[in-house]
């Protein structure tokens, strides 16, 4: 692929990404606290930036942990009509 000039690279697993030292030296893992899972490593923010830090402020969302907040703030639906989505299992 390469001679063809086709973009490519290792796919790693999620193990061998959590045990790749190049990675850590780097400091490509950031340590978040998860209400269910406690402190946990999670996969930095991918881009070092000359002037500035990119952070990860908090670790990705339950299932369904927004839901609600986004029918009602975000969509404007009637509390009675998002409870009608839960009921019928049109969102978790």
């Amino acid at each position: 692929m390469e001679r063809k000039k086709i973009p490519c690279g290792i796919a790693y697993t999620t193990e061998q990404v959590n045990k790749d030292e190049n990675l850590k030296s780097r400091g490509m893992f950031q340590k978040v606290h998860h209400r269910q899972f406690g402190d946990i490593d999670i996969p930095g923010f991918p881009y070092k930036f000359s002037e500035t830090e990119g952070i990860i402020r908090m670790p990705a969302p339950a299932l369904g942990e927004h839901s609600k907040f986004i029918l009602e703030k975000w969509l404007d639906y009637s509390s009675e009509k998002i409870e009608a989505f839960f009921k019928a299992k049109v969102v978790i």
